[in-house]
């Protein structure tokens, strides 16, 4: 028998907002002039070409096999977004690193974890050579600086929680000056996150026989609509549309995250303990 009681759940959506008014984000706190779907697409709309230019395979013996009925294919750019570049954004590397140039300023602020400048009277005696803090450490490669773009939105969901992976949009550009690591987060009701893309870029690329950033610099564009990332959702597919959200302010300087995650999962618990129907002999 089935709970003619039970309400059944509306199907799970996500919903993207601004990010909130708050002195932590007044640098760049902005309403309108964007979307997320300036930012996201759903990679079945945008297949690399290679792969949109083979023929599915539909017998053996008088077709070549291709990659294009391979499950890893399909899954992946079924159950993903593809993260594009939201403007032209034009960039020069030089000796001083990287600077962006974009049409109009507010589509992204920049920010690094390899290179970062300390607060005055923080952290100042764990400053690398050249006085800036990386949260790589020491082992790992130098040379390979991480480039942050932050969109200015948020990301949560109507209900429960979704988990979703950052990948490198490998198969439509295997050779991109900015690579996308892999990652992965969980949203919650209760606990949106920021939209951001971490990249990483080599610089050993733009170095000069004598291992210094060339000088005169290096100009390169990346066009709007490139494909930068890929955001993979290992439970399948969600649409997204505009809502409102209230991203809680952080309380700790270590573990807010996973703290609110685990207080969200805890009250679910409980809601379903609640929700439970007396009489479970009758469904």
């Amino acid at each position: 028998m089935f709970n003619i009681f039970k309400k059944s759940k509306p199907k799970q959506k996500i919903i993207w907002d601004y990010i909130p008014v708050r002195p932590s984000t007044k640098a760049f706190n902005f309403e309108g002039g964007k979307d997320l779907k300036d930012y996201l697409i759903p990679t079945r709309e945008i297949l690399p070409k290679w792969f949109r230019s083979l023929k599915q395979t539909t017998s053996y013996f008088t077709m070549f096999p291709n990659v294009r009925t391979c499950p890893s294919f399909i899954d992946l750019f079924k159950d993903s977004y593809t993260f594009v570049a939201p403007c032209d954004i034009h960039f020069k590397i030089d000796a001083k690193g990287v600077s962006f140039v974009t049409a109009e300023d507010g589509w992204f602020e920049t920010h690094s974890h390899t290179a970062q400048k300390p607060p005055k009277g923080v952290w100042e005696n764990v400053t690398n050579k050249i006085g800036s803090l990386n949260q790589m450490g020491d082992l790992w490669d130098q040379q390979i600086h991480n480039i942050k773009f932050m969109t200015g939105l948020q990301l949560g969901v109507n209900h429960g929680e979704f988990r979703f992976m950052q990948l490198p949009s490998y198969w439509h550009d295997p050779n991109a000056t900015f690579f996308t690591p892999p990652g992965i987060s969980t949203v919650t009701q209760v606990c949106p996150l920021d939209l951001q893309l971490n990249t990483f870029i080599d610089f050993k690329k733009y170095r000069d026989k004598n291992g210094d950033l060339i000088k005169e610099g290096i100009h390169e564009t990346i066009k709007v609509g490139t494909p930068m990332g890929l955001i993979y959702l290992p439970d399948g597919f969600l649409p997204f549309e505009q809502g409102k959200l209230n991203k809680r302010l952080r309380k700790r300087f270590l573990s807010d995250y996973t703290d609110h995650l685990k207080e969200f999962r805890s009250d679910e618990k409980d809601k379903e303990k609640k929700g439970k129907c007396p009489f479970p002999f009758l469904h």
